[in-house]
């Protein structure tokens, strides 16, 4: 049974952090479901519209402009399908079978991925500004440009 305490186990750069669009339901609804999947506690989070994700979008050389999920471990930041595909492998079993979509060529995994997120405000819905965290989740949100670059000096 998950805890609300974070994994201490590990230094906080090892841990994976998945930036999102904070005003998108969808995303939001995303992250609530990976809060709740990820029983280690090891994905941390960052909105699109914080510090921290400039920050972070910056260091990896990513365009801020990026209308994508993106998913920064270790020294590489993916995006879109690949990014998705990601963050089912760092769950683990049973959501690691994903990586069977790989086999899908990417031009057509990511324009996928792309119409999707195209429509995603249409889907279901806009917040006017992004979710607190709930309590006992906290830890597991960057928002800061100190926080961002703690984690990057940590790697």
């Amino acid at each position: 049974m998950p805890t609300d305490a974070p994994d201490t186990s590990q230094d906080q750069a090892t841990h994976p952090i998945i930036l999102f669009d904070g005003l998108c339901a969808f995303c939001d609804g995303t992250v609530q479901l990976l809060l709740r999947l990820d029983r280690r506690e090891r994905l941390r989070f960052a909105p699109l519209q914080s510090e921290a994700a400039t920050e972070l979008l910056r260091h990896y050389d990513v365009p801020d402009s990026i209308d994508s999920i993106v998913v920064v471990h270790g020294d590489e930041a993916r995006v879109e399908s690949d990014a998705a595909i990601a963050i089912c492998r760092l769950l683990g079993f049973p959501w690691s079978l994903a990586v069977v979509f790989k086999l899908v060529p990417r031009p057509i995994r990511d324009g996928l991925y792309r119409f999707i997120a195209r429509h995603r405000y249409r889907l279901v819905g806009r917040r006017e500004a992004c979710r607190m965290p709930e309590p006992g989740q906290q830890s597991r949100v960057i928002e800061t440009a100190e926080q961002a670059r703690a984690v990057l000096q940590g790697r």
